[in-house]
C-alpha cells in the first residue's frame, strides 16, 4: 500500500487459500494495493464477468433456498409467491456464538 508520503508498507502476508481484489471485482474500481509474490505461487485469476456471473447464481440459488423455507412456515401460507420472495430478498444471515443475547426485551 503507498502512504501519503509516497512509501510503500507492507500491509499483510496472504497465505495459502487466500484471495485479493474481491473489491475491484464488485466495484470496477482500482485496485488498492499491489500483491508481490515471496515466492513461487500460483494464482487463480476471474475476470469481472465470470466473478458477477458466479455471484449471481449464488445469490439466485440462495434466494430459492429461502423461498424454500418460507413456505414451511405456516404464519406466511397466505403470502403470494411474489411475497415470498421479497421477504426471503430482506433475509440476512447472522451468526451467534453460544448464549450470546440475539433479542434483548425492552
Amino acid at each position: 500500500v503507498e502512504s501519503q508520503t509516497g512509501q510503500t508498507k507492507n500491509a499483510g502476508v496472504l497465505g495459502p487459500r487466500s484471495s485479493f481484489g474481491e473489491l475491484a471485482l464488485l466495484y470496477l474500481v482500482p485496485r488498492a494495493a499491489t500483491i508481490v509474490a515471496v515466492d513461487n505461487s500460483v494464482v487463480w485469476v476471474l475476470d469481472r464477468i465470470n466473478f458477477k456471473r458466479i455471484l449471481m447464481k449464488t445469490s439466485d440459488a440462495q434466494l430459492q433456498a429461502h423461498v424454500r423455507l418460507l413456505n414451511t412456515v405456516e404464519v406466511l401460507q397466505p403470502l403470494l409467491v411474489e411475497e415470498k420472495t421479497a421477504v426471503a430478498r430482506a433475509l440476512v444471515e447472522m451468526h451467534f456464538t453460544m448464549d450470546e443475547v440475539i433479542l434483548r426485551q425492552g
